[in-house]
């Protein structure tokens, strides 16, 4: 345990001694506080019915689809460029604590990213008075879904990043899954006759019709954690194949 925690504290450190997690950040929270003012006028032009959490949990999903390949891409392939992953590979960790330290604290420092718009939330439910009352419940698990999502992209990341030793070519597939569980599944859903198998797999109906109304369901809940375990079990055994070659 304490080497996993050393790990992430060297990576925690990578991001913020290095101009990455601010820019990357700041350029979130723009776009954010652009959808933030979307969502604004989309209140004010529907005054009834209209679900604030709902709203911005959408939003806030597909924008963090974009931005995560950013932060994830150096994660192990900015290591094998630089050829300092065997020089961490000869200290006495494990492969699976070299895996778990870069994965939390990218985890971590994505919660960061995102923490800011917990105040939209806020701001949102002082001046809409009536119109769209806040309830905490769905606050709550719209961010448990948000984090789910992240969780599983975290990993898909890193898994990609230990795949090659150039940061763009580890960013693109994250990039291209992300658009594709994004977009691509919400439109074959209007297309396709029997969607079921597509809804259970998107994470835009997850949000939007599950997590952002206050429903938890375990089964969502199993899928991404699984699906994490599974990349990061991956991606284990990807560096350990570097013994063989």
């Amino acid at each position: 345990m304490r080497n996993v925690l050393t790990i992430m504290k060297r990576e925690l450190m990578a991001y913020f001694l290095s101009p990455i997690a601010y820019i990357v950040t700041l350029l979130f929270l723009i776009v954010m506080g652009v959808v933030f003012s979307y969502v604004v006028d989309i209140i004010n032009a529907v005054p009834h019915g209209v679900s604030i959490v709902q709203f911005l949990f959408t939003m806030l999903i597909f924008t963090i689809a974009f931005f995560l390949p950013l932060i994830t891409m150096r994660l192990i392939a900015e290591e094998k460029g630089s050829g300092t992953l065997e020089v961490l590979m000869t200290t006495p960790v494990t492969d699976l604590q070299v895996v778990l330290g870069k994965y939390f604290a990218t985890l971590l420092f994505y919660v960061f990213m995102w923490l800011p718009t917990v105040s939209y939330v806020i701001i949102l439910h002082k001046f809409s008075g009536e119109t769209a009352p806040l309830d905490v419940g769905p606050l709550w698990s719209g961010y448990l879904g948000v984090f789910l999502v992240g969780m599983l992209l975290v990993a898909m990341g890193l898994m990609f990043s230990a795949m090659t030793k150039t940061q763009v070519i580890a960013g693109i597939p994250v990039f291209a899954i992300g658009f594709g569980l994004f977009l691509l599944l919400l439109f074959f859903e209007g297309i396709v006759a029997d969607s079921t198998v597509l809804q259970y797999f998107s994470p835009v109906r997850h949000i939007q019709h599950e997590f952002a109304r206050g429903w938890i369901d375990l089964r969502r809940v199993v899928l991404y954690i699984s699906a994490t375990l599974w990349c990061l079990y991956l991606t284990k055994k990807i560096i350990e194949a570097r013994k063989w070659k």
